[in-house]
């Protein structure tokens, strides 16, 4: 969206800027280059592809080296082969016949040869002199023949190797399509290996933070504990505190063991009553 906005502000800019001036229409112009430059290159950084997507279009090319490149090289090996062997049906056909009319004109130079004053040539009388004309005219065309039959075969044999290259080049680009796919399989197992240390680093990790859960608990545990164990033993120091006893003040003397006492004479046999306690003081009442 940002992007968006900031195209949108750069080009309604730099139609601004053309309408005040040439040079400032260059400047937005420059300035919109830079910002769109600056756009694609974070385009491109935040489109990096993962290994997955790496070996994915891996994958898709050598599919397309199988299901395109290699049949395209069949087809330029055999058709190869197959001009190799027209060559070769050409050659032996000129071969053929330009054999054929070598001993045609040997056999016209031998009638000739024999001849007193004429020949017969394609059924007809002819003087001898006109029997060689025609056999020098039929000669020069064999040799013109043999000039073909030369090119042919120099035709032929590069045919021949053409045919050779285009096959050794078909297994080659197929030796070299199999080690291709040898290749991604095993960057394939190599980064299924990686993915799995990734995972059991992270179950790892994992493992890390629960056992320090479990110590947290654990000190938790201990914790609530402590202060259960306080508790109780707060409860119980304060439900064993002894009772203050209230001790009964002493009883008074009786009058006849006081003054045995102070006399020195035996207290008589006769108990007497003890003094009766004194009343409470009344405090007064404050007015």
């Amino acid at each position: 969206m940002f992007k968006k906005l900031f195209a949108a502000a750069v080009i309604g800019g730099l139609a601004v800027a053309a309408v005040k001036g040439t040079k400032a229409g260059r400047e937005a112009w420059n300035d919109v280059r830079s910002g769109f430059r600056t756009a694609f290159t974070a385009n491109k950084t935040e489109a990096e592809p993962t290994p997955e997507q790496r070996l994915a279009r891996l994958e898709k090319k050598h599919r397309d080296l199988l299901k395109v490149e290699l049949p395209r090289k069949i087809h330029d090996a055999a058709k190869a082969q197959v001009d190799a062997q027209d060559l070769d049906r050409q050659v032996a056909e000129t071969e053929k016949r330009q054999q054929d009319t070598q001993k045609a004109l040997v056999a016209r130079l031998e009638a000739i040869e024999k001849a007193n004053g004429q020949v017969v040539l394609d059924g007809r009388p002819v003087q001898v002199a006109d029997a060689l004309l025609a056999l020098e005219r039929d000669k020069n065309q064999w040799k013109i023949g043999q000039q073909t039959l030369a090119t042919l075969r120099t035709t032929r044999e590069q045919a021949r190797d053409n045919a050779k290259t285009h096959v050794e080049q078909l297994h080659a680009l197929k030796a070299e399509i199999d080690q291709i796919g040898v290749e991604i399989q095993k960057l394939k197992a190599d980064l299924a290996q990686v993915r799995l240390q990734q995972v059991k680093s992270e179950y790892q990790a994992d493992d890390t933070a629960l056992a320090a859960m479990k110590d947290d608990l654990r000190e938790a545990r201990t914790q609530i504990e402590l202060e259960r164990q306080k508790q109780a033993l707060t409860n119980e120091v304060h439900g064993k505190v002894p009772s203050v006893a209230v001790t009964p003040p002493p009883a008074a003397p009786s009058i006849a063991d006081l003054k045995a006492e102070i006399l020195g004479t035996q207290p008589t046999a006769q108990a007497e009553k003890p003094a009766p306690a004194p009343a409470p003081a009344t405090m007064p009442r404050a007015d």
